[in-house]
């Protein structure tokens, strides 16, 4: 079978923009950013908000405005291979639901190999990177990103207060008094953009974050169980095995260390 083609690969840090204005640009090539701190941006004229942790995906060609300070890490690179490219079409141009420490383990790989590898090694250890990252991404964003591109501000802080409190018990109520919405109204907001309910996001926002801390510590699963705000290792146990289809040891055991 032929290897996928990855060209062109480049890394960098934007640190802000210089003042708070538009900056327009033309995607050159394909662009990764993880984003840490709060940005908006338009693409392809659709709006976005994203905030730390959150994974941005532009194409060769893409029409960008990002209007607001911001600071992310970047890989841009080019390929002409059409499976890659068509691969690359499933994944969704914003990913606004992730951890930003598991994220940043993959820039962090990539800035280590400009450091430890031969040169002539570089390129195949950051293209088995990139296309591993690249399949995490089309794995792990299905079903917790806006079906429409948009996030209404109302919708947006429903799910930013849902990313910075899913470790402790949560309310809907608490949910929608941050959005100064109803309860009934948020539901529709969820449903309309996530097909989810807000229970059902929140419980894929822990199990995500429980994937994460199987894999990258040691904790007890007990610990895990009650660092991602399940109200019983039980529950977690019930929970994990439904949505993942294996348990938090199984998951342990088989998941691959890639991102490390």
């Amino acid at each position: 079978m032929d290897i996928l083609n990855i060209e062109s690969v480049g890394l960098y840090k934007c640190n802000s923009l210089i003042s708070k204005s538009d900056y327009a640009r033309t995607s050159e090539a394909y662009e990764i950013e993880l984003y840490n701190s709060d940005c908006e941006m338009i693409i392809n004229g659709i709006e976005y908000k994203v905030g730390r942790g959150s994974i941005v995906l532009t194409r060769p060609g893409d029409e960008r405005i990002n209007y607001s300070f911001y600071t992310c890490d970047a890989v841009h690179f080019t390929t002409q291979d059409p499976a890659l490219k068509e691969f690359i079409e499933k994944i969704p141009v914003v990913i606004n639901v992730y951890d930003y420490d598991y994220h940043y383990g993959f820039f962090k790989r990539i800035y280590k190999h400009y450091s430890s590898v031969d040169e002539e090694d570089l390129k195949f250890y950051i293209t088995s990177d990139i296309l591993y990252y690249l399949c995490f991404l089309r794995h792990e964003s299905n079903g917790l990103n806006s079906l429409n591109g948009y996030i209404s501000p109302s919708l947006y802080k429903c799910v930013d207060y849902i990313k910075n409190n899913y470790s402790g018990k949560i309310s809907l109520d608490d949910v929608a008094g941050k959005a100064n919405v109803s309860v009934s109204y948020m539901h529709k907001l969820f449903k309309k953009s996530f097909n989810k309910t807000p229970l059902e996001y929140l419980t894929e926002i822990r199990i995500q974050k429980a994937k994460y801390l199987l894999i990258a510590t040691n904790m007890k699963i007990s610990d895990i169980s009650e660092k991602t705000g399940f109200e019983s290792s039980t529950n977690f146990y019930i929970t994990f095995k439904a949505k993942v289809g294996m348990s938090p040891s199984s998951f342990r055991k088989t998941a691959p260390q890639t991102l490390l």
